[in-house]
């Protein structure tokens, strides 16, 4: 999925809100600060990208795994 305009934004809010219900507000709101940099930088993260930030966030996935995940291609 990509988000190409206003509706498609909120949308991407919408789903980054709900999955991320369950952490702290202090790592929600870290998770929100990533996302809108990478927003305002031009890059769009997918629901696979968010799923992966929230769950280096609530420590389910190391650092290395989180960079593996959303880096594929990267060595």
């Amino acid at each position: 999925m990509t988000w190409d305009d206003a509706d498609d934004l909120a949308l991407m809010w919408h789903v980054v809100d709900e999955r991320s219900a369950d952490l702290p507000h202090a790592d929600r709101s870290a998770v929100r600060s990533v996302i809108a940099t990478s927003v305002l930088q031009g890059k769009f993260p997918t629901v696979d990208e968010i799923g992966h930030l929230i769950a280096f966030a609530a420590g389910r996935i190391s650092m290395g795994e989180y960079f593996v995940l959303v880096n594929p291609l990267r060595p």
